[in-house]
């Protein structure tokens, strides 16, 4: 599905559309992380800061994550039912 949406939306240039899940299977984390790694190295992607951070589990505190990429970064904090 990742792969069909970014063929479909390659070419769309205002808007950016960056998705963070938790996950906890350690291989598969360290392959994504290896590959993202790689592919920012190689200079076909980066990471501009997010504009909205939407915490889906009602939580109010970011513990760390993307710290100083938040720092004028709306956040909407919203446990969902």
């Amino acid at each position: 599905v990742i792969n069909e949406v970014e063929e479909v939306t390659k070419n769309n240039t205002r808007l950016q559309l960056i998705v963070a899940v938790g996950y906890s299977g350690k291989y598969d984390v360290v392959q994504a992380c290896r590959g993202i790694a790689q592919r920012v190295k190689d200079g076909e992607i980066d990471f501009p800061y997010p504009d909205l951070l939407i915490r889906t589990s009602g939580e109010l505190r970011v513990s760390n994550f993307l710290l100083w990429q938040l720092a004028y970064t709306l956040l909407c904090s919203r446990a969902l039912a």
